[in-house]
């Protein structure tokens, strides 16, 4: 799983739609600047394209609850020094900071959710 999220998030077509987004909101790193918030939904939208391609082929769902899922089970595997390395390197590709939790939106949160098939009811 963590091998397969890798590799996605190391692939040309999320690092180049990260660069793009990060252009986008350059000042997303600035305490109170709207392009915070802005980039941070763009970014989860970002984020959960990947994921939701890699979950299901684990039995998990391709939506926030598939990622929250997956955390949770994640959380006793990270001890494991290899576990956590390869995390570190998916958090960098990601563009977080090495040692960051990615922390999926709380239940209840996510307004919008991508469907990668299309077929979400209008």
């Amino acid at each position: 799983l963590q091998r397969q999220l890798r590799d996605s998030f190391a692939g040309d077509s999320f690092q180049d739609s990260l660069k793009r987004l990060q252009r986008k909101f350059p000042e997303r790193k600035t305490k109170g600047h709207s392009d915070g918030a802005a980039y941070f939904e763009a970014f989860e939208t970002l984020t959960l394209s990947v994921h939701a391609k890699v979950l299901p082929e684990y039995g998990l769902a391709a939506d926030w609850d598939g990622v929250r899922e997956m955390v949770a089970k994640m959380a006793d595997a990270l001890k494991h020094p290899k576990v956590k390395k390869m995390q570190e390197e998916i958090n960098v590709l990601m563009g977080l900071p090495r040692d960051a939790t990615f922390t999926p939106p709380r239940k209840g949160e996510d307004i919008f959710m991508y469907r990668p098939e299309g077929d979400g009811p209008v």
